[in-house]
């Protein structure tokens, strides 16, 4: 039987409480990373959600600005075509058209151009919503990608 002193009972209490502080200290380090792991998991899973909703997003704005671009160049090419038949018009009635013929001739064209014109501007306060929508969302996705390049989440 070995017999200890004060001195190395002492020692041997303070090697057993450090040893448990030890314990407890390794114990939350590991709750800790796990928690964190928890954290960093659930924050990946939002970038990629974000991501996926911002690709739907620009996917939907490629479509609306490539119809936008289909209607505007429909509407170009209308006004061209108005405007070559107007010439056209206006040529036939140097070379044909008698005075008295002339205005009706003229009146009929101003009720079509009229008619076509008031359609043309419904379709361009149709087109002016359309891109102020367009806008609107073109910069909430601004505001979503700038959130993201700074590291703010919500």
């Amino acid at each position: 039987m070995v017999f200890k002193t004060e001195l190395e009972r002492r020692i041997a209490r303070k090697f057993s409480h450090m040893d448990k502080k030890i314990r407890n200290s390794f114990e939350l380090i590991k709750e800790d990373i796990s928690e964190m792991q928890r954290k960093l998991s659930a924050v990946r899973d939002y970038l990629k959600k974000k991501e996926k909703q911002e690709k739907y997003a620009r996917k939907e704005d490629n479509k609306i600005r490539a119809e936008f671009r289909k209607d505007v160049n429909e509407f170009t090419q209308k006004i061209k075509q108005l405007n070559l038949a107007l010439e056209r018009v206006r040529e036939i009635q140097d070379k044909v058209v008698v005075r008295s013929d002339l205005a009706q001739i003229e009146e009929t064209i101003k009720l079509s151009f009229r008619d076509e014109l008031n359609n043309l501007k419904e379709e361009l306060k149709d087109f002016k919503k359309q891109i102020k929508d367009f806008e609107k969302r073109l910069t909430s996705v601004e505001k979503v990608k700038e959130k993201k390049k700074f590291g703010f989440w919500k």
